[in-house]
């Protein structure tokens, strides 16, 4: 997305509430998916370690 159209989403979620509770779920739904994936990297080295032994 461009600067700009984040930078109006900002400005206006800044004014309405629902726009801010709709930004703060998706950033910690970004964080949610980001735990995610490290947790299924890491169990993916953890069976690369165990197919070795």
């Amino acid at each position: 997305m461009s600067r700009t159209i984040k930078t109006l989403c900002w400005a206006y979620a800044s004014k309405k509430e629902i726009f801010k509770e709709w930004i703060f779920g998706m950033v910690e739904g970004s964080l949610a998916v980001g735990k995610i994936y490290i947790e299924q990297k890491e169990m993916c080295t953890l069976l690369d370690y165990v197919d070795r032994i």
